[in-house]
């Protein structure tokens, strides 16, 4: 289930001219703070603050949120390509 959602906006741009986009904005998946943004999807996604990042990490760290089945590799995808092991001769 998507929790974001798309919000027409207008801006003008540097060179003075009008233009018609799209604002995107989801909710933070700690507090439920609707996040808006435009261009590509921030850093801190999906919470809305540097604090509600370290808080989840937090409740993970202390286990209490946790994973109640096995992950198969669908779950996990491929990560043979995204992992770089760098070694030092």
């Amino acid at each position: 289930m998507s929790r974001g959602f798309s919000i027409p906006c207008q801006w003008q741009g540097r060179d003075g001219l009008d233009w018609i986009g799209v604002m995107r904005s989801y909710r933070c998946s700690l507090c439920e703070k609707p996040v808006e943004y435009e261009g590509p999807r921030p850093s801190l996604y999906p919470f809305c603050s540097e604090r509600c990042k370290m808080v989840d990490l937090g409740k993970w760290l202390r286990e209490e949120d946790t994973i109640e089945r096995h992950l198969t590799s669908e779950d996990v995808g491929d990560t043979r390509n995204h992992l770089r092991i760098s070694r030092e001769e």
